[in-house]
C-alpha cells in the first residue's frame, strides 16, 4: 500500500508538472535589441557657414544670436549693449551670403569673404578656432564689416 501511494504521488506531481509545462512553457529568451548607435559629436560648422549664419542673424536683427558667433576676445571688446547699439547704427549692406567662400584656413584661423551684390567689393571675415568651434573676430569697424585689428 505504501508503495501504490508513493506512485501515485509521483504520477500525480507528474501530471501537475506536465499541465505547469504546457499552460505556461518556458519563454525563448528574447534576442538582443538593436545595439545603441554610437553617436559621434556633433561637428562644429566650418567658417563659411559660421558667417553665413552671423550674416543671416544680423539681416533678420537676431543680435543676440549673432553676438554668439563672435569670439571670446571680440565679445569682451563689445559687450552686449554696445553690439546691439553698433547694429542698429549699421545700415544692412547688400551682401550675398550664398556665395561666401572660405578664402583660408589653418589649425586656429581662417578667413572668409563675402561678396557684395552689384558691387566689386566683398566683406572679409576673420575667424579664430574656440575648443571645436569658428567664431567671428571683431575688434574694430561695423559689425556687417568685422575688422581683425
Amino acid at each position: 500500500m505504501k508503495v501504490r501511494l508513493a506512485v501515485a504521488i509521483i504520477v500525480l506531481a507528474a501530471a501537475i508538472a506536465a499541465a505547469v509545462f504546457f499552460l505556461y512553457p518556458p519563454q525563448k529568451p528574447k534576442p538582443p535589441g538593436p545595439k545603441p548607435l554610437v553617436t559621434a559629436r556633433p561637428q562644429a560648422p566650418p567658417p563659411k557657414e559660421v558667417v553665413v549664419r552671423y550674416l543671416k542673424a544680423l539681416q533678420s536683427r537676431d543680435c543676440r544670436a549673432a553676438y554668439d558667433l563672435l569670439s571670446a576676445t571680440s565679445r569682451q571688446a563689445h559687450p552686449y549693449p554696445e553690439f546691439v547699439s553698433l547694429c542698429e547704427k549699421a545700415g544692412s549692406p547688400s551682401l550675398d551670403v550664398e556665395a561666401a567662400t572660405e578664402k583660408a584656413s589653418h589649425d586656429d584661423r581662417a578667413s572668409v569673404t563675402v561678396p557684395m551684390i552689384e558691387d566689386p567689393a566683398e566683406a572679409g571675415f576673420a575667424l579664430v578656432r574656440e575648443g571645436e568651434a569658428w567664431k567671428i573676430v571683431f575688434a574694430k569697424g561695423s559689425p556687417w564689416f568685422p575688422y581683425a585689428e
